[in-house]
């Protein structure tokens, strides 16, 4: 009979608790970090480190003690499908300003929000492939009672084959970037030595003495210290976000997070300076749908010393190599411009969404944002066949209304001439 407690490498994703997996192995990889720094670079390897024992706890369908616990049919069908099926767009689960679509009969969820009498959908729906039409048509009746038109963001390849059956218009927005702990140049060292060498800077305890650490408060349980200065970092961060933007709205395409609104699915690398204090954090959330990690946000304080941010990032694949995880999403790359997905059921409609949807998007997008995103991006080498694309999907013919609602879901405003 097989052991229902025992959660091997090749459960499904949503059986293992993927936050447990890297917490177990975060003190002995934090360690080795800072040996280095004192001893020099560990020898160069391509491969991966060994396979993990396996996770002996299986995962709540509840989540963690730490989370308010589920008391609805909705919240647990919520966690439930989000165990298994997030994405990385799924990150606006931790944005109050979003919604939970539930479906009524338990085949999954969705997020979304509603703008210009539209309700856009972020991300794919999370269900299994032999729901989407049945949870369509449960969204379908609500958003009818409501008058509500239909639009979608962010949503991936797979969903976008629904999509074509419908025979809805679609949009190549951007690309999906990720890395590979197992297989990646730099944990490897076939590439980014200067980022390796100032890594060793940081963390050498005569020159920066940085410090790192791994806050997991759905496995550990809750520091109200770590979070309050957590929190504040974050603050800091939103509000040079914002000035940046003139004070006017947050940036585009930047989701403002309540950090510790689902605790069981997040956890925290956390850097210290000599002094204990907190100089950079990034933030690790569970990807149900590939068993891996989205890294975001990632930031540093304005005086934490320069490379903070990248520390972050290669400390967050080397807990997921320990792991034996393979998959850590960077976020989201945006298209320099928009490039048809296909669908509609003419070319008559296509050539409509396309000239819509491309006039919107040039109108906001600036080539210097989307270049210096991509050259952030490659520097730690992604893996080309973890990259994705991501669409949007604008269900009616003359789709205005829905354009603008994504745009204004997204914080896009269209900028001044010569901006």
């Amino acid at each position: 009979m097989e052991d229902k407690d025992h959660v091997s490498p090749s459960s499904p994703p949503w059986r293992r608790c993927l936050i447990q997996d890297v917490f177990q192995h975060a003190q002995a990889e934090l360690l080795a970090s800072a040996a280095e720094a004192t001893r020099g670079p560990r020898p160069s390897s391509t491969k991966a480190a060994s396979s993990p024992a396996p996770s002996t706890r299986s995962r709540s369908s509840h989540g963690h003690a730490s989370d308010t616990l589920v008391v609805s049919l909705d919240e647990q069908t919520l966690d439930e499908s989000y165990s298994r099926y997030s994405r990385t767009l799924h990150m606006v689960l931790l944005d109050p300003s979003y919604h939970v679509f539930a479906s009524p009969r338990g085949r999954g969820a969705l997020l979304y929000k509603v703008a210009q009498r539209t309700l856009v959908v972020v991300g794919d729906p999370m269900c299994c492939k032999g729901e989407m039409g049945a949870m369509l048509d449960e969204l379908q009746r609500f958003r009818s009672a409501r008058r509500l038109r239909l639009a979608f963001m962010g949503v991936s390849e797979s969903f976008l084959e629904h999509a074509h059956e419908k025979r809805w218009a679609s949009l190549r927005i951007g690309r999906e970037r990720v890395l590979n702990p197992l297989a990646n140049k730099v944990l490897d060292r076939r590439a980014g030595k200067r980022i390796l060498s100032q890594n060793r800077q940081l963390l050498d305890p005569d020159r920066f003495a940085l410090r790192l650490a791994m806050y997991a408060p759905g496995v550990a349980g809750i520091d109200a210290g770590v979070e309050a200065a957590l929190d504040a970092l974050y603050g800091d961060w939103c509000a040079a976000k914002l000035a940046a933007g003139g004070g006017k709205t947050p940036q585009a395409f930047i989701t403002s997070y309540q950090l510790f609104s689902h605790r069981s699915k997040t956890a925290f690398l956390l850097a210290r300076d000599r002094d204990g204090r907190l100089c950079g954090m990034a933030m690790l959330r569970e990807v149900g749908a590939h068993a891996g990690f989205h890294i975001d946000p990632c930031i540093a304080a304005p005086d934490a010393p320069r490379g903070t941010t990248d520390l972050l990032v290669v400390t967050a694949m080397r807990l997921l190599r320990r792991a034996g995880l393979s998959y850590l999403s960077l976020g989201v790359e945006p298209a320099s411009e928009v490039g048809g997905g296909g669908g509609g059921d003419d070319g008559s409609r296509w050539r409509v969404g396309d000239m819509l949807a491309n006039a919107a998007y040039r109108a906001v997008t600036r080539a210097r944002d989307v270049q210096g995103k991509r050259a952030y991006y490659d520097k730690f080498h992604p893996d080309p066949a973890l990259e994705s694309s991501l669409y949007v999907v604008l269900p009616s013919l003359f789709a205005w209304h829905e354009v603008l609602a994504v745009m204004k879901v997204a914080h896009v405003q269209a900028r001044r001439a010569g901006a």
